[in-house]
């Protein structure tokens, strides 16, 4: 179950980061068992799959609705711009970090593989750590540059 965990957190944070600019815990929940659900269904086949996905689903929605209580407006922003930074910076294994001065919230992104797809799309994939009050949550996606310069979290 390892796997499915790795799965289950990295789509709450691509989901964090999604509504980086939401204070609402809600968004965090729904986004946060939409991504993990869509994640665990690539894991089983059959009704192992049909397990998977309403476990991925729930989990997702727990701890996205966690970190979406736990970070407020402004720390969410903070993570958002590191990781737009850190994607459009740094170069692989370079990490970029940021640490709330007043609270113990702290985020570290680090593009770990530079691509560019057939369509001419560069994409990087990445890992993140969110640290919360000494709580450490790890994820990893994939996110693609836009024609307008924007980063894109794809998976």
């Amino acid at each position: 179950m390892k796997t499915s965990k790795t799965f289950v957190i990295a789509g709450t944070l691509v989901a964090a980061l999604a509504v980086s600019g939401c204070q609402n815990k809600d968004v965090g929940t729904l986004s946060g068992a939409v991504v993990g659900g869509l994640l665990a269904s690539h894991l089983g086949k059959g009704g192992g799959k049909v397990i998977a996905v309403g476990l991925g689903t729930m989990a997702g929605a727990m701890l996205g609705g966690h970190l979406g209580s736990q970070l407020d407006g402004a720390q969410k922003e903070q993570v958002a711009r590191t990781t737009n930074h850190s994607l459009e910076h740094n170069r692989d294994g370079q990490a970029s970090t940021w640490r709330d001065p007043n609270q113990p919230v702290a985020a570290t992104m680090t593009p770990v593989k530079t691509y560019q797809t057939s369509q001419g799309e560069y994409c990087r994939e990445f890992q993140q750590d969110i640290v919360i009050a000494g709580q450490k949550e790890q994820g990893y996606g994939t996110a693609c540059r836009r024609p307008d310069g924007s980063w894109e979290i794809i998976s």
